[in-house]
């Protein structure tokens, strides 16, 4: 799992907490602070967990920290959520369940739902066609 992240002080620990709660436990939960200034740092090293790793980095963006991130990530497969997200606790134990059921897929995602100030479903494109127009089917 990679989670970019800076100055999420107010929700990282929210964030990391959904990921560690995962059904499926077998995974590495690699965060990249990108340069925070608040108290981002101080509130993920107070989670002490065997399966989150922190790599922090001068800030350098979104991109940037994405690309760390994948270089630096060990597992199999790579999973994305940022800062600000609250996983379902089946996410990933449903996503990798996807993939290994059709080894030819190479991607997948979910819908999202909003929450806070906003509110919502998020559905995204069902298709290959429909990725390409950017359409949710």
């Amino acid at each position: 799992m990679l989670m970019p992240v800076y100055n999420a002080a107010d929700y990282i620990a929210a964030a990391i907490g959904s990921v560690l709660r995962q059904t499926y436990q077998d995974l590495e939960l690699l965060v990249v602070d990108d340069g925070s200034t608040d108290r981002t740092e101080a509130v993920v090293a107070a989670i002490t967990d065997r399966r989150l790793r922190v790599l922090p980095r001068p800030r350098g963006g979104i991109v940037a920290a994405l690309n760390a991130g994948i270089g630096a990530a060990r597992g199999e497969l790579l999973a994305r959520m940022d800062a600000d997200d609250i996983m379902t606790p089946d996410r990933l134990a449903r996503q990798v369940a996807y993939l290994d059921r059709r080894p030819g897929v190479v991607a997948c995602g979910t819908d999202y739902e909003l929450f806070g100030s906003m509110s919502g479903r998020v559905r995204m494109p069902r298709t290959p066609a429909a990725e390409r127009m950017g359409v949710g089917t």
